[in-house]
């Protein structure tokens, strides 16, 4: 009998791509639409399906990448097997002026309702505890893998907007 699998949000952040990769290909609304589904056997001799598969695996892997590295850059724990702090109560910034090599939440996927210790952006929340609470922007973010981010956390309204105004 295998141990009991943790709570989803205390997976770290290989266990979060393990447990993506594991979901339905290609079923909408499980989570597997990072990945395709296997195509079936070659017929024909032809090599399209196999080569749109192939690029969509590869586009899969890219954005299941940026979103693990952006993990682990919001989640001080740094998604290690050390295991997440308390998700109930945050511990204390050990380095309250902030200024520590650790820049945080480099890729924008943390809205206002994440606590920031020591005015640092960061989370004492392991990445699969983030995971399950961040916002639509959040997950663009961490998806598009663009230090920064690419839209508002909180709206999912481009930068490029909020910081140019509309067209």
């Amino acid at each position: 009998m295998s141990p009991p699998a943790p709570p989803f949000w205390e997976l770290t952040s290989s266990e979060v791509g393990a447990w993506i990769r594991q979901l339905a290909p290609g079923v909408a609304n499980t989570g597997g639409m990072l990945f395709p589904p296997r195509p079936g056997p070659p017929t024909g001799g032809s090599s399209d399906d196999d080569e749109g598969y192939r690029a969509a695996s590869a586009r899969g892997e890219a954005l299941l990448s940026n979103l693990v590295r952006a993990l682990d850059s919001a989640s001080r724990t740094g998604g290690g097997a050390a295991g997440p702090p308390d998700a109930k109560r945050p511990r204390p910034d050990p380095d309250p002026d902030g200024g520590g090599g650790d820049r945080g939440d480099a890729y924008g996927m943390l809205d206002g309702s994440f606590a920031r210790t020591g005015g640092r952006a960061g989370s004492d929340l392991s990445p699969g505890a983030i995971l399950s609470r961040i916002q639509l922007g959040g997950l663009v973010n961490g998806l598009a893998g663009r230090p920064g981010g690419v839209v508002d956390a909180p709206t999912c309204i481009p930068s490029s907007v909020l910081r140019d105004g509309p067209a």
